[in-house]
């Protein structure tokens, strides 16, 4: 899970489905798995499945860094409130488990 920068609310509407077209997007082209996920005003949650050579912070790093700067350059409305080209708060609430063979 991760939050929008000062929590903001401007996940809905044609923004929100944007985002969620560019996650699954971003998803597809580092083979990470989507198993569930939600897109709120102010907030994503996201099941996902990685592969083993990506690390989880490359992962979400690919996620949030490409959905921040593709919303930021299309939606110009939001320039105004993230003048600092960062969409979302630092960190990510999340546990991770790594498949062990055997």
């Amino acid at each position: 899970m991760w939050i929008t920068k000062y929590r903001y609310q401007v996940l809905g509407g044609d923004v929100g489905q944007r985002c969620r077209e560019l996650i699954r997007e971003t998803a597809r082209a580092h083979e990470i798995l989507i198993h569930a996920g939600s897109v709120n005003r102010d907030h994503i949650h996201l099941l996902l499945s990685i592969p083993p050579d990506l690390s989880v912070s490359r992962a979400v790093q690919y996620l949030k860094g490409r959905s921040s700067h593709k919303l930021l350059s299309e939606f110009k409305s939001s320039r105004k409130r993230y003048w600092g080209q960062l969409l979302w708060a630092r960190g990510l609430l999340g546990l991770h488990e790594r498949q062990r063979d055997g």
